[in-house]
């Protein structure tokens, strides 16, 4: 039993999000025929409205908050043969702008047409119906994917971020919709409670995140420390209607309320957050550092033979690799990363021996992956032992080659490397294999060194002609583009002259080459020539 998203209605649903035109005019970009439903209050209502205009039995809805995936058209979900579907919603996790978390809040959903029809959830619920008063996780079987297809956007205004906050602030300290007690606290699933942390501490590194973090800790407090009626959170006039208090206030006020319910969860709660929130700084760290939890796999889906090998982008001094490495993430939460080692040889090996699986891809420091490529290739067995290289472009004269590019290396091998050779890709083993897809953009441009070091290791390789199974035709119409074309883009006179100064030393000093990995020295010749 397969479900194809290809085959379902894609319908947007905002209500009166200020991004909302926005991400509608580029979800169409991706999906020319998706419907849309806008300004419908109640959120049983809105759904409802939906399904009426649903052409499928199942149907897809997509937040006014949401940037989509272009890969998302292509997702299909199998199930084992005889599952009933009819009560199931799928939820694709979502990635939260603010604060860096990823799971089902906000992520697109699919739903059956006659279960939304039926259901009685929030403004609809029975009065005697808890869990369906304020979600609908906990009145329909969600499954769950893990899979991460579009980006949470919800920080555009101060009023969007703190409804965002105290929404989640509100629903993530229930239990199956009902509100604890005080000394029950440590009955919520754990998940959602180091979430909720997660969202009254982090997000000042962006526009209004600390507004967010304001709405998480008031709702949080609100719900388990006073008698407010939490199933008001539902009511998005009610909601707007509160937000009309704090209209005024500014950043100072906010950083000081912030502060206050802080001191008072603690006080009330004993929860292990800090009264002040992380800074910019700190909350970018915690971003690229912290894993997001994973569920386990539902039982009703079936096994897939899909292999999955450990993502690794390795940095040194790129200037672009934080935010870089922040795009990867997204796409890959559970990717990791050598930053700093010396030797590009040895970094890859460092990254060999953090890796798990028996393949490892590989993604530079300056590597900005493009939204269509997903790291899902497998490899066959008779290729185990081969580097496979994907194509990257250029920003200074747009030539696509594996310069650059993501790469899938057999970690053993890889470990074992010959440290003295200079191009470690072609070195690792015999089996070479070029992929045709664009991986990346390779972003070296950053600044005069940057662009003007990377011209000149490239050039000097591809002019040295010590790379294995080089063709000449190829490789001499390569250094043609690099030492004449980029003049008029962002530090191309510097990619330019660190093309031709990299070609004459390819030509002249083949057996000095080892020194284009020695960043020092490549520093040094750059301030002797410019």
């Amino acid at each position: 039993m397969i479900i194809n998203v290809p085959d379902c209605d894609v319908i947007y649903l905002s209500y009166d999000e200020p991004n909302a035109e926005k991400n509608y005019a580029d979800l169409l970009t991706k999906v020319p025929w998706a419907k849309r439903v806008h300004g419908v209050d109640g959120s049983d209502k809105a759904h409802k409205a939906c399904a009426k205009i649903s052409d499928t039995q199942r149907f897809i809805t997509v937040d006014g908050d949401n940037i989509v995936k272009p890969e998302f058209i292509n997702q299909s979900v199998t199930f084992v043969p005889g599952t009933d579907l009819t009560k199931k919603v799928i939820s694709w996790a979502g990635y939260n702008n603010i604060n860096g978390l990823m799971y089902g809040n906000g992520g697109i959903k699919c739903w059956d047409k006659n279960a939304v029809l039926d259901m009685k959830t929030h403004e609809n619920a029975d009065l005697n119906n808890v869990k369906a008063q304020v979600d609908f996780c906990w009145d329909l079987d969600y499954v769950q994917l893990n899979d991460c297809m579009s980006l949470v956007e919800n920080n555009y205004t101060p009023q969007q971020a703190w409804r965002a906050g105290f929404r989640e602030g509100v629903k993530m300290c229930l239990i199956e919709g009902d509100k604890p007690s005080i000394k029950d606290i440590k009955e919520i699933h754990w998940k959602n409670l180091k979430r909720l942390y997660v969202w009254c501490m982090v997000g000042a590194d962006v526009n209004n995140g600390i507004w967010a973090i304001y709405g998480a800790r008031e709702g949080f407090y609100k719900t388990l420390c006073t008698n407010w009626d939490y199933v008001n959170v539902r009511d998005f006039k009610y909601l707007n209607s509160y937000w009309q208090d704090k209209v005024n206030m500014t950043e100072k006020d906010v950083e000081h309320n912030i502060c206050t319910l802080g001191q008072q969860l603690k006080d009330e709660l004993e929860i292990p957050i800090d009264i002040l929130p992380y800074n910019s700084g700190q909350s970018i760290f915690f971003k690229q550092m912290y894993t997001n939890s994973t569920r386990p796999k539902h039982s009703s889906l079936a096994e897939t033979k899909k292999e999955h090998y450990d993502v690794i982008m390795i940095s040194y001094g790129e200037q672009n690799s934080n935010i870089n490495y922040n795009i990867l993430k997204q796409k890959c939460p559970n990717a990791k990363r050598i930053h700093g080692v010396k030797g590009i040889a040895n970094a890859h090996i460092a990254a060999a021996e953090i890796c798990d699986t028996d393949m490892m891809w590989i993604v530079d420091g300056d590597a900005e992956i493009v939204d269509s490529f997903n790291f899902n290739y497998v490899v066959p067995d008779s290729d185990k032992n081969a580097v496979h290289v994907w194509r990257s472009r250029n920003p200074i004269n747009d030539l696509e080659y594996g310069y650059g590019g993501v790469k899938l290396l057999p970690t053993q091998l890889t470990k074992n490397v010959d440290t003295n050779r200079v191009d470690v890709n072609t070195s690792i083993s015999t089996n070479f294999k070029v992929m045709k897809e664009l991986s990346c953009y390779t972003k070296f441009n950053t600044g005069p060194f940057e662009a003007w070091k990377s011209a000149f290791r490239e050039c000097a390789k591809l002019a040295s002609k010590v790379i294995d199974r080089q063709k000449e035709d190829e490789t001499n119409a390569r250094l043609k583009t690099w030492t004449t074309v980029g003049h008029d883009r962002l530090y191309g006179k510097y990619a330019l002259a660190g093309a031709a100064a990299g070609m004459e030393f390819g030509l002249s000093r083949r057996n000095d080459l080892g020194l284009i990995n020695n960043f020092d020295w490549l520093k040094e010749q750059f301030d002797e020539q410019n």
